[in-house]
């Protein structure tokens, strides 16, 4: 985020908030198309149900996971705002493109993870694989937890 947004409260770099809200709307997409196709009306309407509590989970698991990995590295995302919206986008739009992609979906995910982070944060390199690597442990970890809830409620 540019100083002039603090200043001002425009938005000057279309990766503080467009980019990453195009892809968090493609990767919601994608989901629920998913739900779709794989059981017409019925899945759609299981997948809104789950989908918000997923992405809910996974998003502040991994913010909070990013975060506290951030800290320990000595790095900084920027501006709070900003910095949710670009990692809500990292989290739902590689976990939506890879979900339906078996054996190696669990790859390009982690390469998503990588080049979104490079991109849209301008990380140094091992900062980024490691971000990378924890948002990929936490999105599996938010899956078997969503899954556990399911099943207990």
């Amino acid at each position: 985020m540019a100083k002039d947004e603090v200043l001002t409260g425009t938005v000057s770099d279309p990766k503080d908030y467009r980019i990453p809200g195009a892809l968090l709307g493609v990767g919601v997409l994608i989901y629920l198309a998913w739900g779709f196709l794989t059981g017409g009306s019925a899945g759609l309407v299981a997948m809104v149900i789950y989908l918000p509590v997923r992405l809910i989970v996974q998003v502040i698991l991994g913010v909070i996971a990013c975060f506290i990995t951030a800290r320990f590295m000595g790095t900084s995302f920027g501006y709070l705002k900003s910095a949710l919206v670009k990692l809500a986008a990292i989290f739902v739009f590689p976990s939506a493109a890879t979900f339906f992609i078996p054996w190696v979906g669990g790859i390009i995910a982690i390469l998503l993870y990588w080049k979104l982070l490079e991109w849209l944060f301008e990380l140094e390199a091992l900062e980024t694989i490691m971000l990378a690597i924890v948002i990929w442990f936490v999105n599996i970890g938010a899956f078997f937890l969503v899954a556990f809830l399911g099943l207990v409620m």
